[in-house]
């Protein structure tokens, strides 16, 4: 699901019982002139090369059923004095089962992006030791062809994060599934 929560509101991300939240991308700043532009003057819109990436949300929301955040310069920064900005993120919902077992739960689902491996230290890494989080270009081939076939028209699909699904692309490290998808009406 792909939101944005323009500056000084706050963002609200709530899901169904037993779902819990997984921020997949967050950016702060302007990336055009017509997101969150009502009522700013053109030169709060013009620069809109500005944006950075931001991870707090995904610390203060990831696992949770439900998360608030002010969306402000003053929370994740000020990329460019001036300049009026949003906070754009992708998130998905899974099912808190354990972290080895995602259950996409929405409509008919379209799958954007999947990555079985690792590319950042920070995802599912409670517990483990730095050796296993080390390797952050690791991701196994095919992985989005195989949750396409498994998950894309249904209204929900359960995918084990596991070797057995997806092969082992880096022996070693500590290894998770993340995908991201919308959710099309029928």
């Amino acid at each position: 699901v792909q939101r944005v929560t323009c500056e000084h509101s706050m963002a609200h991300l709530r899901c169904d019982e037993g779902l819990v939240i997984s921020i997949h991308s967050a950016d702060f700043g302007r990336r055009d002139q017509s997101t969150c532009s009502f009522g700013r003057p053109d030169s709060e819109l013009r620069n809109t090369e500005c944006f950075h990436h931001v991870s707090l949300i995904a610390k203060r929301c990831n696992g949770k059923n439900s998360c608030s955040m002010r969306v402000s310069s003053l929370v994740f920064g000020d990329p460019c004095y001036g300049t009026y900005k949003y906070l754009e993120y992708l998130f998905i919902y899974f099912y808190n089962e354990s972290l080895s077992s995602q259950v996409l739960y929405i409509g008919v689902i379209r799958v954007q992006t999947a990555l079985y491996g690792r590319r950042n230290r920070e995802m599912c890494s409670e517990g483990k030791p730095p050796r296993q989080l080390a390797n952050i270009r690791c991701s196994a081939k095919d992985t989005l062809q195989r949750v396409k076939s498994r998950c894309n028209g249904k209204q929900k699909c359960s995918i084990k994060a596991s070797k057995s699904s997806f092969g082992d692309p880096c022996r070693g490290t500590y290894k998770y599934l993340e995908v991201a998808y919308v959710c099309l009406c029928k």
